[in-house]
């Protein structure tokens, strides 16, 4: 349902206002906007500008990122991202890493989205980070929305594999995989030996594109049909999904 007008109008006041529980009441309705009209997006973008710089409050600059989704019309708030996403505060740059992908354009030729030079530099920066987690969203998005492969890409990923945190590990070994590395397929095929796997490595095992993995995640699913922990799990879906992938 698109978003009413009244609401829109709330929205502007807010975001006008001086007041910081004002502007958090816009940036949360702001947020959850559906369906906005490109005059509406244009009178909202100029609002939302002046609190993508670094002389705002932390929480001020991270909803406001939050809200960058919404407009078709992303590439206004570029210049400001890419400055952002070298933030001296972590909070700051953690928002930054979650929403690069939202800069990627997609390729119907290729049928997946990519990143110009300028994001992909920021997104390998970022994770670099000296946060976990700023570092696990980077990399992250090299699974979810930027499908781009170089060999700088893959020398940033590799170097994750060997990260002081397990997700980022997982997340790098992941990105490798999808972008033709074979060298982690022992260690899937060994992670898809467990009935608990994390789904990382069912996505691994699907994005390899290589077909013996069928067996062992025909397998897997075998073993959570028949567990009463997994009846109800969305991961048998999941399962059921990357077979059909590697059919």
């Amino acid at each position: 349902m698109a978003t009413e007008v009244d609401e829109i109008t709330f929205i502007e006041s807010c975001l006008a206002s001086k007041k910081s529980l004002n502007l958090m009441q816009a940036f949360s309705q702001l947020q959850k906007a559906t369906d906005l009209d490109i005059p509406t997006q244009n009178k909202l973008s100029k609002h939302l500008h002046k609190y993508l710089s670094e002389d705002n409050k932390t929480s001020h600059i991270v909803a406001a990122l939050h809200c960058l989704y919404i407009f078709d019309d992303k590439a206004q708030f570029k210049q400001a991202f890419l400055r952002l996403g070298k933030s001296k505060r972590q909070r700051i740059r953690l928002a930054v890493a979650m929403h690069v992908s939202n800069f990627s354009i997609w390729d119907s030729s290729k049928e997946d989205s990519f990143g110009d030079e300028e994001i992909i530099n920021l997104a390998m920066a970022l994770t670099r980070d000296e946060s976990p987690s700023v570092r696990d969203w980077a990399v992250f998005q090299f699974n979810n929305g930027l499908a781009n492969n170089s060999t700088a890409i893959r020398k940033a990923l590799h170097d994750r594999v060997a990260d002081a945190n397990l997700a980022v590990r997982q997340e790098a070994v992941e990105a490798l995989t999808a972008r033709g590395e074979t060298k982690y397929y022992a260690l899937i095929k060994q992670k898809l030996n467990r009935i608990d796997v994390a789904p990382v490595w069912i996505d691994a095992a699907s994005k390899s594109s290589y077909k013996p993995f069928r067996a062992d995640l025909e397998e897997l699913l075998l073993k959570r049909q028949k567990s009463e922990l997994y009846q109800d799990d969305a991961s048998v879906d999941d399962i059921k999904e990357a077979i059909a992938t590697l059919s």
